[in-house]
């Protein structure tokens, strides 16, 4: 398949295949592939079938999608996440799209961006999901927990996103499965040593008193310290402007207090602040705001006397630290003389630090926010960018102009292509995991044509360490980042073992267990069974299915694959799968018949107590209407409720409590109008007869176990014999 200049990979096309398919089913879908796997090319194949899209992305990231919307021959409009946050006039925006309708199909790219449904941005998005479908892509839909996933799959989901059931998940969200897209090795780079902890630093820092906090804000204590320890964990530097900005704003304070009051947050944010001075406004001007307390200045004394303590502790050291990371960035542009290096922190001081101690290296760059230094002439972060982007020549030590390092803050670390670079330096840790893949992913992603890809860090000073116990941290919300895609990634799993399953001969074992492939409509449903253990007296043979992939997927891994399956009796196998799959599949037909729903969980598709309030409302003006008029107004009202059963976004969801609150005479109109603004989906495939594709027999004690190494998802998965006895039949019903 190909789109324009671009020829999709075959897992490319079958992304593409699923995602429609989600889309046209539940209005909406997550592509969740890895950073830099491609995911701009599938979303635009996905756009192809609606004949454009309105892409909503980071601002940095408008340019990336303009030049691949025009490759691929796509139309796209583009509209930044930060737009969303700013106020609208609503009568402008719908103008608007009445004269120049908005392209039917939404793709939001790091969807992770409007993952807090209490902010403006998140519940804009919502009213746009309302009107189209919509196609998320983020390689970390987790970003702290697990509900930023739900809050996702809340734009088209609605209230069933907030307990969705594992096939719900195997469904709405998508993991490629492709193998070869990274680089064939990520290699770590032995740590980066900076200079030694300075003497009573954390202690001073675990004793900072609390600040004075404003009029409507808490105080905020241990944020506070816990905001300096990361500035002190990406370098000295950092924290000395971290604290230059406390002495700041504690000037903004004093100012204040002087003229009889404590001021807010949005006043303080109206004083100008610079490096190194602060342009005060006239007190008079703020208004009244609460009266500070007696104890006010003494309060914020104590605490400004601390953080200048904390500054003149630190000053010696802070030039010493700098050099010490700068040497170990030259050394390690001596050892890889050939190869481009980024440099991420979070901290804006700590690239300008290192940028001024490496103004002698030729070759180096820094991007903080918009503003770009480079030694070797004046360039743009676009012309920066697209200098290390996946068309860039490799590196030539004898070009005076060429990039060598590029010194970056997490401004660039998402969405930026820099396939030129290989070598990945984290000159901090990020607060979360996301950030991290989100860094390596600029590097290590499709077109990287370097054999490997360098990934090191530099190691945070004992005492920051210690005060803010990053790593059980990020270790916990990796966890919750694993659990988000775990059936997803499961069934993906799955699907690439399947396709690499082939006949083999061997040892002869009696089969205690199978995975089986159904086809369910347009879909595949992978069940395993095995024997319950131990068996009793009265259930000698009893058997449990799993149908949730990560359980499937599990039992493959603690199974091997019946080796020559012609030597031994496997009809008796055969019939008991057959039967069991049957009468599984026939439950599900009859949980959907009675409850609805999609999977094995019933009853989930919108919010109950929302559905028995409409329900009391058809009913109510039903009753209400003429006895002549009965006729007419029952069937809009059985038109409605259909319609009403299927999954809403959280938008629709609002607009249907709204209407539903205020009760206007025309109910029914106003719910017909809500009914057609609804993007089409179709029905799922689940009332299709399911078809047995292919039935593999396990052996769990008969034969040795499956490595890790090669286990299903692997580069070498597990070579499985397919049962003689179902192969005649492969496309009958599994009844």
């Amino acid at each position: 398949m190909t789109l324009g200049e671009y020829a999709l990979r075959a897992d490319q096309v079958r992304a593409v295949a699923a995602l429609r398919r989600a889309i046209d089913r539940f209005g909406g879908a997550l592509c969740a592939d890895r950073p830099g796997s491609g995911k701009t090319i599938v979303a635009l194949g996905v756009a192809s079938g609606f004949g454009g899209a309105l892409v909503v992305a980071p601002a940095t990231l408008r340019e990336q999608w303009a030049d691949a919307a025009t490759r691929a021959g796509i139309p796209i409009t583009f509209s930044s996440v930060e737009a969303l946050s700013r106020p609208v006039d609503a009568t402008r925006d719908t103008r608007r799209e009445r004269h120049d309708p908005l392209p039917p199909l939404l793709i939001v790219d790091e969807a992770h961006h409007v993952r807090t449904p209490t902010t403006a941005r998140h519940r804009r998005l919502a009213a746009w999901c309302a009107q189209r479908p919509v196609l998320l892509l983020t390689a970390t839909p987790v970003v702290n927990r697990l509900a930023d996933r739900d809050a996702l799959l809340s734009l088209f989901l609605g209230a069933r996103a907030r307990a969705p059931s594992a096939a719900l998940l195997e469904q709405v969200i998508l993991r490629s499965t492709a193998q070869a897209v990274h680089p064939a090795r990520v290699r770590r780079l032995p740590p980066l040593r900076a200079a030694p902890d300075v003497p009573g630093l954390a202690a001073a820092l675990r004793a900072l008193p609390p600040p004075l906090p404003a009029s409507d804000g808490a105080t905020a204590a241990a944020l506070i310290r816990m905001s300096l320890a990361l500035a002190w964990q990406s370098s000295l530097a950092a924290l000395d402007a971290a604290l230059r900005r406390r002495q700041q704003r504690g000037v903004a304070f004093d100012a204040l207090l002087s003229a009889g009051r404590v001021p807010s947050r949005a006043a303080l944010s109206r004083w100008v602040r610079c490096d190194d001075t602060v342009q005060l406004a006239f007190p008079a001007l703020e208004p009244a705001a609460v009266a500070p307390a007696a104890d006010a200045r003494q309060v914020l004394e104590a605490h400004l006397a601390a953080v200048g303590a904390l500054r003149r502790c630190i000053a010696p050291a802070i030039a010493a630290d700098t050099a010490a990371r700068a040497a170990a960035l030259r050394a390690l542009l001596d050892t890889h003389p050939r190869e481009r290096v980024v440099v991420f922190a979070r901290h804006a001081e700590t690239i300008r630090a290192l940028a001024r101690a490496l103004r002698d290296v030729a070759g180096v760059v820094s991007i903080t926010g918009d503003r770009v230094v480079a030694a070797s002439g004046r360039w743009t972060r676009v012309e920066v960018l697209r200098a290390l982007g996946p068309r860039a020549a490799r590196f030539d030590p004898a070009d005076p102009r060429g990039f060598r390092l590029l010194l970056a803050t997490d401004v660039v670390a998402e969405g930026i292509e820099l396939q030129a670079a290989s070598v990945l330096i984290h000159a901090d840790l990020p607060w979360t995991p996301a950030r991290l893949a989100q860094r390596r992913g600029r590097v290590a992603r499709a077109g990287q044509t370097a054999p490997e890809v360098l990934v090191g860090r530099f190691v945070a000073a004992r005492g920051a360490a210690a005060l803010i116990r990053l790593g059980a941290r990020l270790r916990r919300k990796a966890d919750a980042a694993a659990r988000a895609i775990a059936e997803a990634d499961a069934h993906t799993q799955l699907e690439r073992w399947w396709r690499a399953t082939r006949p083999t001969r061997g040892t002869p074992a009696v089969p205690d267990g199978f995975v089986a492939a159904v086809r369910v409509g347009d879909r595949t449903v992978f069940v395993g069974g095995t024997r319950r253990e131990p068996a009793t007296e009265h259930r000698p043979d009893a058997w449990r299915l799993l149908t949730r992939p990560r359980r499937v997927l599990a039992m493959l891994r603690a199974s091997v694959s019946l080796r020559g399956a012609g030597a031994v009796d496997a009809a008796p196998m055969v019939h008991t799968a057959r039967r069991l799959l049957a009468r599984h599949f026939r439950r599900l037909a009859l949980q959907r018949s009675l409850h609805g729903g999609d999977g094995d969980a019933p009853a989930d598709a919108v919010d109950h107590r929302l559905r028995r309030s409409v329900q009391r409302a058809l009913d109510h003006r039903l009753a209400q209407s003429a006895a002549l008029a009965r006729g007419p107004v029952a069937a809009r009202i059985a038109r409605l409720r259909a319609a009403l059963e299927r999954p809403l976004g959280s938008a629709s969801e609002r607009s249907l409590r709204r209407i539903l609150a205020s009760d206007p005479p025309d109910l029914l109109g106003r719910l017909e109008a809500l009914v057609a603004s609804l993007p089409p989906t179709r029905p799922g495939a689940d009332t299709a007869t399911p078809r047995l594709r292919r039935l593999v027999l396990l052996s769990r004690a008969s034969t040795p176990r499956v490595p890790p190494a090669a286990s299903p998802g692997s580069a070498a998965p597990p070579r499985a014999a397919r049962s003689r006895s179902p192969s005649r039949r492969d496309s009958a019903g599994v009844g």
